[in-house]
């Protein structure tokens, strides 16, 4: 029997990992992924230099992102992964399936109003889980924390 949709995992990206140029300890830091209460709670650090995915290449880009990695069974398994946020420029989930590092990286511009969804299809069978982002401490780029 297939894994259902709703078995993975959802964690954030190792500080190491290098996305669109900086770190990700230069993102963000004690970033936890609730699963219990569908929250993302951590500080996300203000960057410069980040070259953004667009449909015809990157652009430079400054702001708060946010890493993410995921992983399970469901994602051994799935015909298709999207993720993305909500509420945002460009709302629509992007298909993650064939990234062979299984992460994503966006940039958050309002938590309170923004969440991070990601829907997984196995089996024609589509889950989706949308984690809160009000959790979230923004660092303010001149003086610190918001």
């Amino acid at each position: 029997m297939s894994p259902s949709p709703d078995e993975f995992i959802l964690a954030p990206e190792d500080g190491d990992i290098e996305l669109f140029g900086p770190p990700v300890s230069a993102m963000q830091s004690n970033l936890v992924v609730n699963e219990t209460t569908k929250t993302i709670t951590g500080t996300l650090k203000f960057i410069t230099g980040v070259f953004v995915a667009v449909s015809d290449g990157s652009i430079p880009g400054d702001g708060h992102f946010i890493a993410l990695k995921f992983s399970g069974a469901a994602f051994d398994n799935a015909t298709s992964i999207k993720v993305g946020i909500t509420n945002s420029v460009s709302p629509e989930l992007v298909e993650v399936i064939d990234n062979p590092y299984r992460n994503c990286a966006f940039k958050i511009s309002n938590k309170d109003y923004q969440d991070f969804k990601v829907e997984v299809t196995v089996d024609g069978v589509t889950t989706s889980k949308t984690y809160s982002l009000s959790g979230l401490v923004i660092e303010d780029p001149f003086s610190g924390i918001l």
